[in-house]
C-alpha cells in the first residue's frame, strides 16, 4: 500500500470489493456503493465493518478474544489513518480527537462493529448447508451438470 496516495486507507487493496468500490467512485464511473441489510441501507464501509464484527466474534468464541480487543484494534487503524493523513498534507477530521467512548474508531464503523457481534450471538449457530460429499473436484463439478 502506498500511504502516500489519497485514496490510502480507502481500500487501495487490489482486489478487494470495497477498495473497488471506492475506487470506481473517485474516477466517477459510479456513485455512492451502499448495501441493505436487515430492511436498511448503509455505507459500503458499514458492510466491511459489520462483516468483521462477525468474524472477530465467530474467531474469539473459538479463543478468549474480548470484544473491546476488536474495538482498540480498529481505533487504533482509524486514527494511524487520520495520522498518515495529516503527515501527508491531506485533510483531517477534526472530530477524530473526541471518539475516546469508541476506542478512537469513527463512531459510525464502532456501531456497525457491535451490530457484527450481535448479528453473530444471534446467528453463529447456523451451519452450512449439508452438500454431498466428493473426492475430487472432477466429481463435484460432474454433479452439478
Amino acid at each position: 500500500m502506498n500511504k502516500n496516495n489519497p485514496n490510502y486507507g480507502k481500500g487501495e487493496i487490489k482486489g478487494h470489493i470495497l477498495g473497488l468500490a471506492f475506487r470506481l467512485k473517485d474516477e466517477g464511473y459510479i456513485g455512492d456503493t451502499k448495501f441493505s441489510f436487515e430492511n436498511k441501507t448503509y455505507r459500503a464501509e458499514d458492510l466491511n465493518n459489520h462483516h468483521f464484527g462477525v468474524m472477530y466474534k465467530a474467531l474469539g468464541n473459538m479463543g478468549t478474544l474480548p470484544e473491546w480487543f476488536a474495538h482498540w484494534r480498529a481505533g487504533v487503524a482509524e486514527q494511524g489513518k487520520w495520522d498518515d493523513a495529516e503527515k501527508s498534507g491531506q485533510p483531517v477530521n477534526p472530530n477524530r480527537n473526541n471518539w475516546s467512548d469508541y476506542w478512537g474508531d469513527n463512531p459510525t464503523d464502532y456501531k456497525m462493529i457491535n451490530r457484527g457481534f450481535r448479528f453473530y450471538d444471534e446467528n453463529g449457530d447456523l451451519q452450512p448447508p449439508d452438500y454431498p460429499y466428493h473426492d475430487t473436484p472432477v466429481e463435484a463439478a460432474g454433479s452439478l451438470l
